[in-house]
This record gives C-alpha cells, structure tokens and sequence, in this order.
C-alpha cells in the first residue's frame, strides 16, 4: 500500500478505510488467481470517489502501462 500522510483524525480515518479495502479485496484470491492477476498500483490516490486531475489519470495509466509489461515479462519467462 502507498504510505498515507496521517495528520489529523480524518487522515487516520481514510488510511484505515483504504487498508480495510484492499485486505479485503486481497483474500478472496488464490494462488491460481495471483498468477493471472495484473496488480496496477493506485500510487497515492485513496479510494474514496471523487473527480481524478489529469495528472492523476495519467499516473494511473503510466502505472498500468508498467504493471502490464512487468506481468508479460514474466508469462514470457514462465512459458
């Protein structure tokens, strides 16, 4: 997980909720599952919904372009 600044209550109360998210979302999957999985870093945007900057959108996209490469790299290898 991207490292959250806590400086007040309500810093604390997103970091948790991000935590709680992603725990959640990570054992439900299984070895078989991780191996076709790509996992695309969200950096240090949190996971409440709100309207992303463009610079946001961009890291996003630059974060899933490195994600993909890295997962075809070692399918290739694998294979």
């Amino acid at each position: 997980l991207a490292p959250i600044e806590i400086n007040h209550f309500g810093n604390y109360i997103g970091a948790f909720y991000n935590y709680v998210l992603e725990n959640l979302n990570r054992i439900a999957l299984t070895s078989e599952d991780w191996k076709r999985t790509v996992s695309i870093s969200s950096g240090a945007i949190g996971a409440r919904i709100r309207q992303l900057s463009v610079a946001e959108k961009n890291s996003l996209i630059k974060n899933g372009q490195q994600a993909m490469e890295l997962f075809l790299d070692q399918a290739s290898v694998c294979n």
